[in-house]
């Protein structure tokens, strides 16, 4: 059963890889679509969902829970969450949003180490670094991404309202 959907738009150093596409990027999600989280998907890596759920800012219009129904199901946001993973070798090419009304989050989880990321003129290197520590960035700009570490890399992704724009 493959849980990962291959991701297009990556370059991979990997010329024998058996799955389809862009195995080399690929998508576990999403958990949060802005209304609904995935109860399948959760049931995979419950710890993480949860955690989630409890984050309030992901959920920016709740409406009143009712019966058998929870707040979380009935949130209805603009936030999209997802788990991404990045394969050693694989460069993400050079790519914009289509929008600057939202900011994306990358939160490492795993194999932060040898990661090159790129947005517009700023490089980071190893993001992260292992701890946990979130970037965010207006995906608007170019950015791309090239993975020379020796580990998959899993990052929960989240797609969040801009803040300027909801004043």
């Amino acid at each position: 059963q493959r849980i990962f959907t291959p991701y297009i738009g990556v370059r991979t150093k990997d010329k024998d890889t058996k799955e389809q596409g862009a195995g080399g990027w690929a998508e576990f999600g999403p958990l949060f679509d802005g209304s609904n989280w995935s109860a399948g998907r959760c049931s995979f890596i419950p710890s993480i969902c949860k955690a989630l759920q409890n984050d309030t800012s992901l959920c920016s219009a709740r409406k009143t829970k009712s019966a058998g129904t929870s707040m979380w199901e009935l949130c209805g946001s603009g936030t999209v969450v997802t788990i991404l993973r990045l394969r050693p070798g694989t460069s993400i090419l050079p790519h914009c949003g289509t929008t600057n009304s939202r900011l994306i989050m990358h939160f490492p989880l795993k194999g932060a180490e040898g990661i090159q990321f790129v947005v517009g003129d700023e490089t980071v290197v190893n993001y992260g670094g292992g701890d946990g520590s979130p970037i965010v960035f207006d995906d608007s700009f170019e950015h791309h991404v090239h993975h020379e570490g020796s580990q998959d890399r899993f990052v929960v992704l989240a797609v969040l309202s801009h803040p300027d724009l909801m004043r």
